[in-house]
């Protein structure tokens, strides 16, 4: 997992080591066909905050990075009104 902020971007990017996906798999993920909730949703909100989702896969894993826009204040009001998490997330516990 990997989190990085341009001047004008923040990525995240999730990556494994698998065996990948069939090409035909990546391609329905790409043309938003796939048939349960949970890319569609994501798919559904980073299009909201203009954003773009971009998969890659091969015999070596696969890679998935959301790319929103980060020009200051626009991506924090955005956000808020759509009732997501804006702010610092609590340091794990040490328990």
């Amino acid at each position: 997992v990997d989190l990085r902020r341009g001047l004008d971007f923040v990525a995240l990017t999730i990556t494994d080591d698998g065996h990948g996906m069939p090409a035909s798999k990546v391609a329905d993920i790409k043309a938003g066909l796939t048939s349960g909730v949970g890319l569609r949703g994501m798919r559904e909100r980073i299009r909201q905050l203009n954003g773009n989702l971009d998969v890659t896969s091969s015999e070596q894993g696969t890679r998935f990075e959301v790319r929103l826009p980060a020009r200051i204040g626009s991506v924090t009001a955005l956000c808020a009104s759509r009732g997501a998490f804006i702010g610092r997330l609590p340091e794990p516990s040490s328990r």
